[in-house]
């Protein structure tokens, strides 16, 4: 209280979190930050201050100066870069999809200025699989700020990191191989003593990639012909499976070879024909071969992710891009048909025909790959919200490069499809073959996944809100002349101005002269107005600085109002006030500046008084009815009433009541006690019940001397009811009490009245 709005605060680099903030005991730069005042001046000595986190700002009218060397009296110089924030690209904050890193960040503030300080962030980390989406960098962050001043800084912001790569998709699976048909007999048996022989099985065409379920093969079975099943068909990225083989021809039947099953197609092509089965001969007819399947058509690109976007406030890097299409897996391979049966006359015996092979399975289709993320966005200026009256004067702002989008995965490869199992060919001197079973088609590559859309870069970037009254971000502080200023806070004091190079002219400006120099260094006085700047112009050079130092502390005059209840003090100055009024008082500041502060003491008082209801003789009511909260208790006990925190109490038993009032202001008054005496109403026996445990935890028993039939409830401390049961001719009753420790009441009523008990809950 002691230096009115001479907020002065002074931070080092190697400043304490518990300093006073003084010349002589400096803060550190985030504890200064964190715990301004409204008003408050921050003078920033030379140095770069390193920063692993955001430095967050939720005060209003600050002033944060850079620039003060603190080993020669906290004299102020103009050399670009002197004051640095660092921003390191740890612990980066957002989210997952969204991470930023950033320097400085505003939150509702008005009136800041931020004068002769550099802000560099560096280059964001690259992104990985626990945040994928690039990083964007901010070098100032404002959000719902007004009439800011940002003056000869330097903000300085490192690149956005890349969306990260999307994956490469799963390669497909083989659809497997067709079986060998089994053999058929030379001269089999004798069909006019015996039945004779079947012909020889089918096999079982190749399981589809991914495992679509194969065709089974014709059996070898007499009197029948025993085809070849097709094979199942290929769902999703999955190859259709091999048709199995027909079986062939029997010893004494006719012309029952059977054809082979057709392959199963997949999503987009067909499967291969079945074989045709060979006919009776001698020797027999061979079962032609089955067809092979398609291959599978490759899978469509994924499209782009979306660009980037301003979203709560912050700006969200494009979405990741879309997974590419599956690849189509492969049509089986049809079965082979069954070879024909020998038939002849003269001395020979029939023999049955060879079974025919299944068909390989068709190759599953790759899969899409991932689509890349989006990469972040770097700014030097982000303003979300922006309020009016925002300027940026004589500054130099640079970014770095924006992320790239990551570039989406490649798809699998397809998987091969099976081959055909090859013809059965046992006798085939006198026996039909069985034909092959045809190979299964390969599986389509997967489609590349889209890329992620690029970030952006922009130095001053306003997503909504009024523009800036003034933007000048490239100019070349580098450039510029050097000049310095001794240390001055309060009016009317003298300043001693040099600049590092010869100059036949000085135009100072403060609030009331204009101070004209030839020489170098040149002396001049402020001028009787404080809280100020002082511009600086070499006219000779045309390099004018603007508020090049502040000059903010003079005599002036603040206020204070407080507000205390009735029957209570406050000291100020070492002097205690219990009446209201205006008090004024005289300081000198810290600095050595004036300072009266007027005292504005306001007394509230709350009066209540309590009274039988004369329309209800069993009603108390209170005078005062716009208290903020009521509590009435029992005057004898100083126990309260549960649930009574009305302006009016219901009496239920004899006894003396009064009532606690609180008001808005949050001063209480204690009524006047009155003694009811007319209830009727019998209490509950003394030991009518009692509960154990007590103290209690969670669970506890109420116990009854005799069967007790009625209502059980418990009230917290405020009347609140948290728990009612009836019970019905009950010697005991379990409760359980799950709400937060403290003091509770377990009421029990019935026809002969009611009884409380206190428990405490641990």
């Amino acid at each position: 209280m002691g230096h009115s709005q001479c907020q002065v605060v002074y931070v080092t680099t190697n400043g304490n979190s518990s300093a006073l903030g003084t010349i002589d005991d400096p803060l550190d730069v985030q504890t200064a930050l964190l715990n301004a005042t409204e008003g408050a001046y921050i003078r920033m000595a030379t140095g770069t201050y390193t920063v692993n986190n955001s430095l967050v700002l939720t005060t209003s009218q600050l002033t944060i100066e850079g620039g003060f060397i603190d080993s020669l009296g906290w004299t102020k110089t103009s050399l670009a870069g002197a004051t640095t924030i660092h921003r390191t690209n740890l612990n980066p904050s957002g989210l997952p999809i969204a991470p930023r890193i950033s320097a400085i960040e505003l939150q509702g503030v008005n009136g800041i200025r931020f004068q002769d300080i550099t802000v560099s962030v560096a280059s964001a980390a690259s992104a990985d699989l626990a945040m994928p989406y690039g990083t964007s960098v901010y070098g100032m962050y404002m959000d719902n700020c007004s009439n800011f001043r940002i003056v000869r800084c330097q903000i300085l912001t490192g690149s956005a990191s890349a969306g990260l790569n999307g994956s490469q998709g799963g390669n497909g699976l083989n659809g497997s191989n067709g079986g060998t048909g089994s053999a058929g007999n030379c001269d089999g048996s004798n069909c006019t003593f015996a039945s004779g022989q079947a012909g020889g099985a089918g096999a079982n065409g190749g399981t589809g990639g991914g495992g679509t379920v194969a065709g089974s093969g014709g059996p070898g079975q007499n009197g029948a012909t025993n085809p070849g099943n097709p094979g199942g068909m290929g769902i999703g990225r999955n190859g259709g499976a091999g048709g199995g083989g027909g079986a062939g021809g029997d010893e004494c039947s006719s012309n029952n070879a059977g054809n082979g099953g057709s392959g199963g197609g997949s999503s987009c092509v067909g499967g291969g024909g079945g074989g045709v089965k060979g006919n009776d001969g001698d020797p027999g007819g061979n079962g032609s071969s089955g067809g092979n399947g398609s291959a599978g058509l490759a899978g469509a690109m994924g499209a782009a992710g979306l660009p980037g976007a301003v979203i709560g406030g912050y700006w969200m890097p494009g979405s990741q891009g879309s997974v590419g299409q599956d690849g189509c897996g492969g049509g089986g391979g049809g079965g082979g048909g069954g070879g024909g049966r020998q038939t002849c006359s003269v001395f020979c015996d029939n023999g049955p025909g060879n079974g025919a092979s299944g068909g390989g399975g068709g190759g599953q289709g790759g899969e899409g790959g991932q689509g890349g993320y989006g990469g972040g966005s770097t700014f030097a200026l982000f303003a979300f919200n922006n309020g009016s009256n925002g300027q940026v004067v004589d500054c130099y702002f640079q970014t770095g490069s924006y992320g790239a989008g990551g570039i989406g995965g490649n798809g699998g490869n397809g998987g091969n499809g099976g081959n055909g199992g090859g013809s059965q060919t046992t006798c085939s001197s006198e026996i039909g073959d069985g034909g092959a079973g045809g190979a299964g088609g390969a599986g389509g590559a997967g489609g590349k996944g889209g890329d992620g859309a690029n970030g952006i870069q922009t130095n001053v970037y306003i997503a909504t809100g009024d523009s800036l009254v003034l933007i000048n971000d490239t100019f070349n502080l580098q450039a510029q002349p050097e000049i310095y200023a001794s240390y001055a806070l309060c009016s009317n004091e003298y300043i001693i101005v040099e600049a590092t190079l010869a100059i036949n002219s000085w135009s100072i400006t403060t609030p009331i002269t204009t101070h004209n120099s030839t020489t170098n260094p040149t002396t001049f006085s402020n001028g009787s107005a404080g809280y100020t700047t002082i511009n600086a112009e070499f006219s000779s050079l045309s390099a004018n600085y603007t508020g090049f130092i502040y000059v903010n502390c003079q005599s002036q005059q603040s206020e204070l109002t407080v507000e205390i209840c009735d029957g209570e003090t406050f000291t100020m100055n070492g002097q205690s006030f219990s009446q209201a009024g205006d008090y004024p008082f005289q300081y000198m500041s810290l600095q050595g500046c004036d300072s009266v502060v007027i005292l504005h003491l306001i007394v509230n008082t709350i009066v209540n008084s309590v009274s039988i209801n004369p329309n209800n003789g069993q009603a108390l009511q209170c005078s005062n009815t716009s208290a903020s909260t009521y509590q009435w208790f029992d005057c004898n006990t100083n126990e309260i009433v549960p649930g009574a925190n009305g302006p009016d109490l219901i009496v239920t038993q004899n006894g003396t009541y009064g009532a606690i009032l609180t008001s808005a202001s949050g001063c209480t008054d204690t009524s006047n006690c009155l003694t009811i005496n007319i209830i009727g109403i019998s209490e509950v026996r003394e030991d009518a019940f009692y509960v154990a445990p007590n103290p209690v935890i969670t669970n506890f028993t109420v116990y009854f001397t005799t069967e007790f039939t009625g209502r059980l409830h418990i009230t917290d401390i405020e009347g609140r009811l948290v728990y009612e049961t009836r019970l019905s001719n009950q010697k005991s009753a379990e409760a359980a009490l799950v709400g937060p420790g403290g003091v509770y009441f377990v009421h029990v009523e019935n026809q002969e009245g009611i009884k409380s008990v206190r428990i405490i809950k641990l």
